[in-house]
């Protein structure tokens, strides 16, 4: 049987993604997430395994909890944040520029960031990245047919019900 953990995975997680997100995957070195961790490199490779997959696994992770928050932000029905379709629409969009505008130091989207330092060189990546936009982007879809069946954005033509693979 193995040792326990001497750590919180969930925080070296966060540590890790607030690495790659100031310095992107070539400007920071497996010595840099030891520096930033406390872990040492045996640590690091034994439950997250080599650096690639530690920058995929934190992307993921990013991607699922921004496409989760933007579900819940957006969503209609009986459990929805605000009643108003249009309401959840610029509540949405305002609490996105709200974030990247207060934040310091002004990092960007780390979706944005990672999906043009590295979804040309690697799969996992563009695929993450991928479904991400996609999810994303059905999302905001949904939410704006709502409004147009609320009658507060004018209908000029139909949006996709799902977008194409």
């Amino acid at each position: 049987m193995g040792r326990k953990r001497g750590f919180d995975e969930t925080t070296v997680l966060d540590v890790v993604r607030d690495r790659f997100w100031t310095t992107g995957f070539d400007g920071t070195s497996t010595y840099d997430l030891m520096d930033a961790t406390g872990l040492g490199k045996g640590s690091i490779y034994k439950a997250f395994g080599n650096k690639n997959a530690l920058y995929v696994r934190v992307f993921s992770d990013y991607c699922q909890g921004l496409v989760a928050q933007a579900r819940e932000e957006l969503r209609e029905g009986p459990h929805a944040v605000l009643t108003s379709p249009m309401a959840r629409l610029e509540r949405y969009v305002v609490s996105l520029t709200d974030t990247f505008a207060t934040e310091s130091p002004r990092r960007g989207c780390f979706l944005t960031k990672v999906t043009a330092d590295r979804a040309g060189e690697d799969d996992m990546v563009a695929g993450t990245a991928r479904r991400a936009f996609e999810d994303l982007a059905c999302a905001l879809a949904s939410a704006i047919r709502d409004a147009q069946d609320a009658s507060f954005i004018y209908r000029t033509q139909s949006l996709p019900r799902s977008v194409p693979s």
